[in-house]
């Protein structure tokens, strides 16, 4: 739609961002995937894998969510 600001899209997982600041995803092999934190402000910035999503709001806070390998370290924040 032209609402479209930012599209990531994984082997099977997709995150959109619109202007209007509504964030979605979709697809994915596991259905928790398609539910984004709560604690997730206004996405600058979004990439996707075949079973994990990262974005990064605009106060510089990076969230990870889905299928993590369990020796991935995931800062809470990114300094501006």
């Amino acid at each position: 739609t032209d609402d479209l600001l930012l599209l990531a899209a994984g082997s099977s997982l997709n995150c959109s961002v619109h202007r209007n600041g509504r964030f979605e995803c979709w697809g994915g092999p596991s259905c928790y995937l398609l539910l984004v934190p709560d604690e997730l402000g206004m996405v600058v910035g979004v990439d996707t894998s075949r079973s994990q999503a990262c974005a990064i709001d605009s106060d510089g806070t990076l969230l990870c969510w889905g299928d993590l390998e369990p020796t991935m370290m995931i800062p809470s924040d990114i300094a501006p």
